[in-house]
């Protein structure tokens, strides 16, 4: 296939010869464009922006034309350092572009407000073994899946503020804060039940078993249950208790006159029954998974 090289082209659709749309290789290779008129692939670095034309795009050949492609390699922009360090590999935005035209080879100090693709770590010469990637932005970091960038449809975000995550999140290793004492790591809100969920510093609930050897079970999805009621003739039946087992266990008070004798024992995973005197009203607390 035929190529072409110039130093400057005005409409890449005036170039002959036509390049065949079915082989994905430049043919015209110039060191600036024009507005990028055309419809071939033109190889160029600069744009003059001709009547606030939209900029052509830099497209860069990353395997070979109709060939397999190759397992493995490093990239088609390939930074090489002796040692690394803090800063911007690739400034996507500048926060302060009039500065970077006023600064001597147009590299002056990157700004908190840029964005950028850059590296981490702490200040002065690392070994490139050590580098650590960073991302920076004024706003936020959201991350999208099968979706083009709307403000909306991000499944993962960064703000100064918040961590937010639309779809579920799993992991196969602690969650550690190493925020001050007596400040939670986490708070879960939800008007659904949390399964399996295990609390520290609140009360966990654990069962001994049947015999004086406690052999501790810690009650996963465990909830404690409470309220009152009146008995009839010393007696009453609890309902519609929330547990999924049968092994819970309640506690009672006789709110009525508290020298007087209660028990309450379960009878299902939803129900109990209680005994006291007459009519006494009864306060209860129930344990249990």
């Amino acid at each position: 296939m035929a190529k072409t090289y110039l130093d400057h082209t005005w409409s890449v659709g005036q170039v002959t010869p036509a390049l065949s749309e079915t082989r994905l290789v430049p043919t015209i290779f110039t060191l600036e464009c024009s507005g990028g008129t055309g419809w071939a692939w033109e190889s160029c670095l600069t744009d003059n922006s001709a009547g606030n034309s939209s900029i052509g795009a830099t497209v860069l050949e990353a395997g070979e034309a109709n060939g397999a492609a190759v397992d493995g390699l490093q990239g088609r922009l390939n930074f090489n350092w002796s040692t690394v360090s803090q800063g911007h590999i690739i400034t996507l935005v500048n926060a302060t572009p009039l500065k970077t035209m006023a600064t001597a080879g147009n590299r002056p100090l990157a700004d908190a407000n840029d964005t950028y693709i850059g590296l981490d770590g702490s200040a002065g010469g690392q070994a490139t073994t050590a580098a650590q990637l960073a991302f920076g932005s004024p706003i936020a970091i959201s991350n999208y899946i099968g979706s083009l960038p709307d403000n909306t449809s991000w499944l993962e975000r960064l703000t100064a503020s918040l961590k937010s995550f639309k779809i579920p999140i799993t992991t196969n290793s602690q969650i550690t804060s190493t925020l001050a004492n007596g400040t939670a790591p986490l708070v879960v809100t939800s008007q659904t039940r949390v399964s399996n969920l295990k609390t520290g510093g609140n009360p966990i609930l654990m069962n001994c078993g049947t015999t004086i050897a406690c052999s501790v079970t810690t009650l996963l999805n465990s909830m404690v249950v409470t309220g009152s009621f009146p008995l009839t003739a010393g007696a009453a039946s609890i309902t519609g208790l929330p547990f999924t087992n049968t092994n819970f266990i309640c506690l009672t008070n006789d709110a009525t006159t508290a020298a007087n004798g209660s028990n309450m024992n379960q009878t299902g995973n939803t129900t109990a029954t209680a005994s006291g005197t007459g009519t006494d009203r009864l306060s209860f607390g129930c344990f249990g998974n």
